[in-house]
């Protein structure tokens, strides 16, 4: 998250917060075993590749890379 400003998140977490360089987003189980989308708006902060990992209650993550052109 070092090269990114978070603009916006939907729908808010129930609970937010920093750890180790990484952003933690909490949300409380409304009904289990349903689909579940969460939008992030960010913007890049400097040009240049930056690899952004996704994980879901402690799985394997799932990673992606963009290359940011001035």
């Amino acid at each position: 998250m070092a090269r990114t400003q978070t603009d916006n998140i939907w729908p808010q977490p129930d609970e937010m917060h920093s750890e180790g360089g990484e952003l933690v987003l909490i949300y409380q189980e409304a009904k289990p075993q349903k689909d579940f989308t969460v939008w992030l708006y960010t913007t890049p902060q400097q040009p240049g590749k930056t690899v952004t990992t996704v994980t879901v209650n402690n799985q394997p993550g799932l990673s992606f890379w963009q290359f940011i052109y001035p």
